[in-house]
């Protein structure tokens, strides 16, 4: 297993720029918001952004990272599902190979847990070598 190299797909999908499944999750947190009258003003006190900041997430123009996404769910009160549950269907193409058959990945408290966890881990090398590690476990548990 190298560490030099990143050899997952997933790994440069973290790092690239949003994509629709970030304009879904943003429109999701604005239909949220409103839904519960909350001002664009208010959410963003609540979770520490400005208001451009939260209306760039909202519109899709900037990724919500995972530690983000809690601070969003806990100041709406609402849970992680209502943003990525009933009727979410991003395009598949813009999953790396292998995820687009996996139906309800966002919506299981493990992932929830790994993305907060993977989110925390500030050194670049750390994060690829547990993408490395869970693909080496993936491909261990698909063989």
């Amino acid at each position: 297993m190298s560490v030099s190299e990143p050899s997952s797909k997933w790994s440069d999908a973290v790092r690239s720029k949003p994509n629709k499944i970030d304009e879904l999750i943003g429109d999701r947190v604005r239909l949220e918001r409103e839904r519960l009258g909350i001002s664009a003003a208010v959410l963003a006190g609540r979770v520490g952004l400005t208001i451009e900041d939260l209306d760039a997430c909202e519109q899709g123009r900037r990724r919500i990272g995972a530690a983000l996404l809690m601070r969003i769910v806990q100041a709406l009160n609402i849970p992680v599902k209502a943003l990525f549950g009933d009727g979410f269907s991003p395009d598949r193409k813009n999953f790396p190979p292998g995820l687009e058959e996996t139906q309800s990945f966002a919506e299981s408290a493990e992932v929830v847990r790994l993305f907060v966890a993977f989110d925390a881990i500030v050194d670049s090398d750390d994060r690829q070598h547990l993408v490395e590690l869970a693909e080496t476990i993936a491909r261990g548990r698909l063989n």
